[in-house]
Formats: C-alpha cells, structure tokens, sequence
C-alpha cells in the first residue's frame, strides 16, 4: 500500500519573533513521537519535516511562509490522526501561532 502525505502550508503572525517561530516548529515537529497508535501505543507518523519555505520571492506560495510533510504507512493512520488522535486535536485547538493555513493530503 502507497504511503499517505499529509502537507500543510501555513503563515504565523507577523508579530513573532523568530524564536518564537522555531519554538513553535519545534513544537509541531514533536508530533512525530508524541501521536501514538491507539492500538500498538508506539508512534505511527512516519517520517515529518517543518520549515520555511526557500525560495519565497518566486511568489508561487500564495503567501504561505511555511510548510509542514508528514508521511504515513498507510490510510489507517492517517484517518486516525486527521479525525481522532488526541494529541493532535490538542495542539490544533492550542495553536495560535498561524494566521492562516492549508492542507492537502496525497498518496505517494
């Protein structure tokens, strides 16, 4: 079964500062270890990278300065984590770091 990637571009506040901005991908990158498998209770993400977009000057990331891949084995795990796995609910609720944001989710 193909892998399922899970890719979020998204903007913080202007007023951060930017050791604040690497606190907070910190934070989400911390998802990887932190969302356990409800059954097996180890993590179950994959693989996960977080950071700035490079090139922001080319104006194709309809002014998202960021971005966010996550990989999964398989539909499974991603179904959990989108619509059930409470660690990932919890920080969802408690960011407010990002002004805006948007998510596409693909099979590899």
């Amino acid at each position: 079964m193909a892998p399922i990637y899970h890719i979020a571009l998204y903007t913080f506040h202007p007023h951060l500062m930017p050791s604040e901005i690497t606190t907070s991908t910190t934070s989400i990158l911390t998802l990887k270890d932190r969302c356990l498998h409800p059954v097996t209770g180890k993590p179950y993400i994959v693989d996960m990278v977080a950071g700035p977009n490079m090139r922001p000057e080319l104006g194709y990331a309809d002014g998202y300065t960021h971005a966010l891949v996550m990989v999964f084995a398989n539909e499974e795990d991603w179904r959990y984590y989108t619509t059930e796995d409470p660690v990932h609910t919890e920080f969802m609720q408690s960011n407010k770091d990002w002004v805006k944001g948007c998510v596409t989710d693909i099979r590899g």
